[in-house]
């Protein structure tokens, strides 16, 4: 975890994109804790992309959430949605 406080330091602890990225690594990591009281503090932030929190709510395990968060980040025509089909962060959710 020390590259992560490298990361953190050199570009700031509150960036949404490291803290997804941090999350889903707790999560695989098996702090699940960890990566759950991040979720939480991003919620609800409206600067947080939507496409960000369904990448994150997706390795959770939160597949109704992901799919609204996926409908609302379509909504906002993000382009990402041209390599979804492709999208290793999604992998979990085909036979959904």
């Amino acid at each position: 975890m020390n590259e992560i406080s490298n990361l953190e330091a050199a570009i700031g602890k509150n960036v949404p994109l490291l803290l997804v990225c941090k999350a889903r690594t707790l999560f695989r990591l098996g702090k699940t804790e960890e990566a759950e009281q991040i979720y939480l503090s991003l919620k609800n932030n409206k600067t947080v992309s939507p496409l960000f929190m369904a990448i994150l709510t997706a390795e959770l395990g939160k597949t109704d959430t992901t799919f609204e968060l996926l409908e609302q980040a379509l909504a906002e025509r993000n382009d990402y949605f041209l390599h979804l089909n492709h999208a290793p962060e999604f992998e979990k959710l085909k036979n959904d």
